[in-house]
């Protein structure tokens, strides 16, 4: 999770540094003016980055580290076995099949 919560804390510092460089301001016959609702677009996208450069960091802290990959000789192979799944991956497959055809009918 470590790795997902630094990737995730990127992402919330590159939106908040394009909410900051937003241009709050139209201009009008009078001038430069600032707008409400363009301000207040900045103040979500600032919140909603926040949050997310939070969630990266907790996640950062918090988070156990991936763990190695096994030795492929020390897998039980046994409990993989597709044969035994086959019957309910088709069946899985014909109901999405069923619904999306029912949707566009």
């Amino acid at each position: 999770m470590k790795p997902a919560g630094a990737v995730i804390t990127i992402i919330g510092v590159f939106f908040a540094i394009l909410a900051l460089s937003m241009d709050v301001s139209v201009e009008t016959s009078f001038g430069s003016v600032n707008n409400i609702g363009l301000m207040n677009d900045q103040r979500n996208y600032l919140f909603l980055s926040g949050l997310t450069i939070l969630i990266g960091v907790l996640l950062i802290i918090f988070g156990k580290p991936i763990p190695k990959m096994p030795d492929q000789s020390d897998i039980d192979h046994s409990k993989y076995d597709v044969k035994e799944k086959t019957p309910y991956i088709i069946i899985g497959v014909l109901i999405l099949a069923f619904i999306v055809l029912i949707k566009f009918i």
